[in-house]
C-alpha cells in the first residue's frame, strides 16, 4: 500500500514539482539560522530551509541587509517573502528583554523612564508582528512555534492571549538545562542554566518533544550577568535536535492522519 506521504510526493512530481520543492518549508522569525542550519547540514528528508529572518544578519550576505521589524517597510518585505515561501512551520522568538522580570520588576524604578517606555513600545510592536504571523499560520492550516521565558510578562499580553485561545494552540513548560544549556558562573565553572521557558504551538508532536522539566539532579548558574544572559539566548545543539525530532514527528503524524494543523493538545494552559 502506498503511504499518504508517497502519494503526495508522486502528485507533486506529476505536477512538475521537484522533490526539493515539494518539501515542507521551515521559516525562522527573529532568529539566525538555527533549525534551518541543521536542516541544511543534515539534508533532512521532507524538510526544506526557508528564510531565517535575523535582526542582525540577512541570509543573503552579498546585500548586507538586516531585518528591522520596527520599520513598516521591512515588515511588508517580510510578509512578501512569507507568502512566497509558504512555510509549513514558522519558529518565532521575538526579543524578550523588555518583558523580563529584571526590567518589569527589579529595574523598574532605575534608568530613564522614557527610555524604558520606548523599549516596551518597541517590544510590543515586534510581539504584535510575530503573533500576526502565527495567526496567519493557524488560519491557513499551518504550524507555528513560539518561545519566551516562562516568567516573561509577554505571556499576559493580549496579543499572546489571543493566539493561545485559538483552536489547537497549547503551551508547555521546559527547562533549558534539560537540553544541555550551560554557562560559566562567577567562579569560572561551567554549570547548567535552568532558564525556565514556555513554548506555544499548534503542533502537538513538537510540543511533546519540548516539554522537559529539570529533575533537580544538578546545581544551576544564575543569568544576572549580561554576557551570561546573552549566551543563554543561543539555542544549544540538543534543543535544536529536539525541535528537529518534533518537526519530523509532526510530519509523520500528519502523513498518517491526512490532516494538517487542526489538532488539540493538553498542554499547561
Amino acid at each position: 500500500r502506498v503511504s499518504t506521504k508517497e502519494q503526495t510526493r508522486r502528485l507533486c512530481m506529476i505536477a512538475g514539482m521537484t522533490d526539493v520543492k515539494s518539501r515542507l518549508v521551515v521559516t525562522e522569525l527573529f532568529s539566525p539560522p538555527r533549525v534551518n542550519a541543521k536542516i541544511v547540514g543534515e539534508k533532512s528528508a521532507g524538510l526544506r530551509d526557508g528564510t531565517s529572518f535575523d535582526l542582525l544578519e540577512d541570509e543573503d550576505e552579498t546585500t548586507g541587509e538586516s531585518w528591522n521589524f520596527l520599520d513598516a517597510g521591512d515588515r511588508r518585505r517580510c510578509w512578501r517573502r512569507l507568502v512566497q515561501e509558504d512555510p509549513w512551520v514558522v519558529i518565532g522568538s521575538p526579543l524578550c528583554t523588555a518583558f523580563s522580570t529584571l526590567n518589569t520588576g527589579l529595574n523598574r524604578s532605575r534608568g530613564d523612564p522614557e527610555m524604558r517606555e520606548k523599549k516596551m513600545i518597541e517590544a510590543r510592536v515586534l510581539l504584535a508582528f510575530a503573533t500576526s504571523v502565527y495567526e496567519w499560520q493557524v488560519r491557513r492550516g499551518r504550524y507555528f512555534v513560539h518561545e519566551h521565558p516562562l516568567t516573561a510578562s509577554s505571556w499576559k499580553a493580549f496579543e499572546i492571549e489571543r493566539i493561545r485561545n485559538m483552536n489547537g494552540v497549547a503551551t508547555v513548560k521546559a527547562d533549558a538545562c534539560m537540553f544541555g544549556m550551560m554557562a560559566v558562573d562567577a567562579e569560572g565553572t561551567e554549570r547548567p542554566v535552568k532558564k525556565p521557558t514556555r513554548w506555544m504551538s499548534n503542533a502537538p508532536a513538537l510540543l511533546r518533544h519540548l516539554a522537559a522539566r529539570c529533575t533537580g539532579c544538578h546545581a544551576h548558574t544564575e543569568l544576572l550577568g549580561g554576557r551570561r544572559a546573552a549566551a543563554a539566548a543561543v539555542y544549544p545543539p540538543e534543543l535544536v535536535v529536539a525541535i528537529m525530532r518534533g518537526l519530523q514527528a509532526q510530519r509523520e503524524e500528519d502523513s498518517r492522519s491526512g490532516v494538517s494543523a487542526h489538532h488539540s493538545y493538553p498542554g499547561d494552559r
